[in-house]
């Protein structure tokens, strides 16, 4: 390739490596020249096409764990749901099926976050906006993290 032609910061490819070449024109006791700054910036390629690869497999991964923990989750949080439903329940496991199911649509949440993260890197992204009782999610998450800090000693 012809250095003298290239554009500032851009990227010649040779043998051996790859190297930026910044040029500028320059006067020196009344004569033009074009001052050439060559880098070699293989290590740099090298790093960012690692880190592009790293990103692929950490999307991939995204997408693979969500998807499988997606349709478990869906069916512990329907069977809690047709549980709930026994008027002849205890009053003590009436208390756990809620926490359960509580908890359980929380993880849900997460895996449909991770979902709309893979979307969005792939931009293919849909909003889906829903109505909710914020006192019902206030309470619920009082319920969950009280749980949790009972089993935690907290």
């Amino acid at each position: 390739e012809n250095i003298s032609s290239c554009e500032p910061g851009h990227l010649v490819k040779v043998i051996h490596g790859t190297f930026k070449v910044q040029a500028s024109d320059v006067t020196y006791r009344g004569y033009l020249a074009r001052l050439l700054l060559i880098s070699d910036v293989t290590e740099s390629q090298k790093a960012i096409h690692e880190l592009e690869e790293l990103d692929r497999y950490k999307t991939n991964l995204i997408r693979t764990v969500s998807h499988d923990h997606r349709t478990p989750l869906n069916a512990i949080v329907n069977g809690l749901d047709v549980i709930s439903t026994d008027p002849n329940l205890p009053e003590n496991l009436e208390k756990i099926t809620k926490v359960c199911k509580e908890a359980s649509k929380f993880l849900l949440h997460l895996v449909n976050d991770l979902v709309d993260y893979y979307q969005l890197k792939r931009q293919t992204f849909r909003k889906n906006l829903k109505h909710f009782c914020l006192r019902e999610t206030i309470l619920s998450t009082i319920d969950l993290l009280g749980t949790r800090t009972k089993t935690k000693d907290v």
